[in-house]
C-alpha cells in the first residue's frame, strides 16, 4: 500500500470517528422556577446510549433506554435518574427527554447533568450541560386588606366613642412596604364622632325615636363616605337621652 492510499485510511478512520464521537450538546429548557415540581427537558447530543442490554435501535425504543441514565448534581445532592423517553435519528443523532428531580426544584442554584451510558466494556460518562432553579416571579398584584363592613359600638357620650376594630393586610411584595402614617384613619381605638349635624337635620321636629326611617335615610349618605358605616352604627346604637339629635 502507497503513501498515499495509507492517508486516505487514515482520514477515512478518523472521519468515521469524529462522526460517532460522544457529545451531549444541549439541554432545553436551562432554567426552571423554584417550587413547581413535575418538570421535564430534552437533551440532544451524538451516541449518547449504551449497549450493555443489547446494542441501541432507533426502531426499538426500549433498546436506548436499558442501557443509559442520568446523573444531576448541584446544591440539593447527586440523583442518577431513568430516561423518560429517547430516540436517535441520522448518524446516532439522539434525543433524551429526562425528568428534572424534584428535590432540585425546591433548592435553587445551579445544576449540571451528565448521561451515563452503561456499555459491555464498561461506562461513558457524557456532558455536562446545565441548569438553574430560579426564584419564582410573582406577577405584580395589589395587596390583600381585611376591611370590617360594619362597625357597632355604643357611645359613651354625646361626642362619641372610642371604637375598636381590626384592619389587616398581606403584601405580594418582599418585603413589605412600611405603614405609611396617616393612610388610614381613623385607628382603632382612636375616638369616632357622631355626625351630629345629619342625624340632627334627619331627626328635626321628631319627637318618637323611628330608626326604620332612620336607617332609610342614612342609607344614602354610605355610598358617599367610606366612615359612614360606622359613624351610622353610633348613631344607631346611641341612646336617646345621649342624643342630641332627638329632641322633644
Amino acid at each position: 500500500m502507497n503513501h498515499t492510499a495509507r492517508w486516505l485510511l487514515c482520514l477515512l478512520v478518523l472521519t468515521s470517528t469524529a462522526a460517532f464521537a460522544d457529545s451531549l450538546d444541549s439541554i432545553n429548557p436551562s432554567s426552571f422556577p423554584s417550587f413547581i415540581l413535575e418538570q421535564e427537558a430534552t437533551l440532544q447530543g451524538t451516541n449518547l446510549f449504551g449497549n450493555l442490554n443489547g446494542a441501541p435501535d432507533a426502531a426499538h425504543q426500549e433498546t436506548l433506554l436499558a442501557s443509559t441514565e442520568v446523573q444531576v448534581s448541584g446544591p440539593a445532592g447527586t440523583f442518577v435518574e431513568g430516561l423518560n423517553f429517547a430516540s436517535r435519528s441520522g448518524t446516532n443523532t439522539d434525543a433524551i427527554i429526562m425528568a428534572i428531580p424534584d428535590p432540585t426544584l425546591l433548592v435553587e442554584g445551579h445544576y449540571s447533568v451528565t448521561v451515563i451510558a452503561h456499555d459491555t466494556d464498561g461506562d461513558r460518562f457524557i456532558g455536562p450541560v446545565f441548569y438553574d432553579v430560579v426564584p419564582q416571579v410573582v406577577p405584580p398584584q395589589p395587596p390583600l386588606l381585611a376591611i370590617p363592613e360594619n362597625v357597632f359600638a355604643e357611645a359613651t357620650s354625646a361626642s362619641g366613642a372610642n371604637v375598636s376594630f381590626f384592619v389587616g393586610g398581606f403584601s405580594f411584595v418582599d418585603p413589605p412596604p412600611a405603614p405609611q402614617p396617616g393612610a388610614s384613619t381613623p385607628y382603632s381605638g382612636t375616638p369616632i364622632a357622631l355626625l351630629i349635624e345629619n342625624v340632627a337635620t334627619i331627626r328635626a321636629g321628631r319627637a318618637e325615636r323611628d330608626d326604620d326611617g332612620l336607617i332609610a335615610a342614612l342609607a344614602a349618605l354610605m355610598a358617599n363616605d367610606a366612615l359612614e358605616p360606622a359613624f351610622i352604627a353610633l348613631a344607631l346604637a346611641m341612646p336617646a337621652e345621649l342624643n342630641p339629635a332627638h329632641t322633644k
